[in-house]
């Protein structure tokens, strides 16, 4: 089972339909907007796991609980790995980014304890609006970012908890499949 866990939000009605029209619009062809129903805040990649691990990984979520809901706020727009280059068009966040970190910083530390190995990357909250299919000026780049922020601008969310999805893979684009739901 491919599995990773999510942070449990509520999107402001209308807004992902808004970002991927936005994408679409300021880079053309090369974009490939996350589905709206697909976009999601990753907490940590377990990636490949056998299915009998899968209930450990949801004990390690449970850890979460209790912690509190809080509100996010949508910061900067940009692209990985940088605009000259971009790949992926993502959203970070402003107030809150430090409370996704402490959340996927408390649920790595409970699935290494499990014996989970975890990706060593640093983690960068943030939402994947779009992958992008070849070439994109970096001016184009821009303009999206700009665009992007401009659509959440004095808006934000509450996050309540934390979801274990499985993910299967698909030349229609990925499957979501809820596991386990942790509340804040």
């Amino acid at each position: 089972m491919r599995l990773f866990a999510a942070a449990a939000m509520a999107l402001p009605r209308g807004l992902p339909e808004a970002l991927a029209r936005s994408a679409r619009a300021e880079l053309g062809t090369a974009a490939r907007p996350v589905d709206p129903d697909a976009l999601h805040l990753t907490l940590a990649f377990l990636g490949e796991v056998p299915p009998g691990r899968a209930e450990a990984a949801g004990r390690c979520l449970e850890t979460l609980s209790g912690s509190g809901p809080f509100a996010a706020v949508p910061g900067e727009a940009g692209f990985f790995p940088s605009t000259d280059r971009p790949r992926i068009f993502w959203m970070g966040f402003g107030a809150g980014g430090g409370r996704l970190a402490e959340l996927s910083a408390g649920f790595s530390a409970a699935l290494r304890r499990e014996g989970f190995v975890l990706e060593d990357r640093p983690f960068v909250p943030h939402l994947t609006l779009a992958r992008l299919r070849g070439p994109v000026p970096p001016a184009a780049a821009r303009r999206a970012a700009e665009a992007a922020e401009a659509l959440w601008r004095g808006k934000s969310f509450p996050v309540t908890g934390a979801v274990l999805f499985s993910s299967e893979l698909s030349s229609a684009g990925p499957r979501y499949s809820e596991l386990k739901r942790a509340d804040l």
